[in-house]
């Protein structure tokens, strides 16, 4: 699938190049500022917009950056075509305003599909170690859950992992990271904590974006070791799990 900043580079490409003709072919000439009101009550009329959106965004409890963000910009964008379509129209400046917000709709279009959560169930092998290697072992990993796309705050995977019949809850929280934006445009890898259902055993576990590659610690996986463990898969021997983890793992 197509990445989320290829799309959005594309869509930018084609909005600056769509304007540009627009321009040459109508002759519109260059505003004074970022953008500038055709009637006094558009004002009003853009206050009301804003605040029914926001909640009928709450009401449907999708109030989230990606929703917001186009929930207000799209309606706006439609409800400024018309206003400088009305009472601006030998400007053709509306023409514009109706080339965006078309740019607009494609764009949270394609969020959206980038972005549907993508369903995982499946079964993968790793090896676990003890930290000072003392224990090694290759067993079962089973994961089910979904994997969220995010652009601003980083890939998130909803679910539970399954590790030597131990059941774990994963959450996008826990260890601080240096991560900035860029990291999460470019990374490989995301970092989750994990929690044991039936007790307070937890650790973390870094994923591959690929859902193919992970590694992690816990405090302790009875009954291999009752003190902290490392795994990495997929792995078939002790110095395979380790390479993983140095390339995969956390600091």
């Amino acid at each position: 699938m197509i990445s989320g900043v290829v799309f959005l580079a594309l869509v930018v490409l084609l909005l600056v190049t769509t304007n540009k003709k627009i321009k040459a072919k109508y002759n519109i000439e260059k505003r004074d500022g970022f953008y500038r009101r055709v009637h006094s009550t558009q004002i009003w009329g853009e206050i009301y917009i804003v605040l029914i959106m926001l909640a009928f965004l709450f009401l449907i409890e999708h109030y989230s950056f990606e929703y917001t963000l186009f929930g207000l910009l799209i309606p706006l964008g439609i409800y400024r075509s018309f206003m400088e379509w009305k009472y601006d129209k030998p400007s053709n400046h509306y023409r514009l305003t109706i080339a965006s917000t078309f740019f607009l709709v494609v764009t949270f279009v394609g969020v959206l599909l980038i972005t549907t959560p993508q369903i995982v169930k499946e079964t993968h092998y790793v090896y676990i170690y003890s930290e000072d290697h003392d224990l090694g072992e290759r067993v079962e990993l089973e994961i089910d859950g979904k994997l969220r796309r995010n652009l601003i705050y980083g890939d998130r995977f909803e679910g539970h992992f399954t590790i030597a019949d131990r059941e774990f809850f994963t959450f996008k929280f826990g260890k601080e990271t240096n991560e900035t934006f860029h990291d999460r445009l470019i990374t490989k890898r995301f970092l989750h904590t994990m929690v044991e259902r039936s007790s307070q055993n937890r650790g973390e576990l870094w994923i591959k974006k690929d859902i193919r590659s992970f590694t992690g610690t816990l405090n302790e996986l009875e009954p291999f070791s009752s003190g902290p463990v490392k795994f990495a898969g997929p792995a078939e021997t002790l110095e395979e799990a380790m390479e993983l983890y140095e390339q995969i793992g956390g600091n």
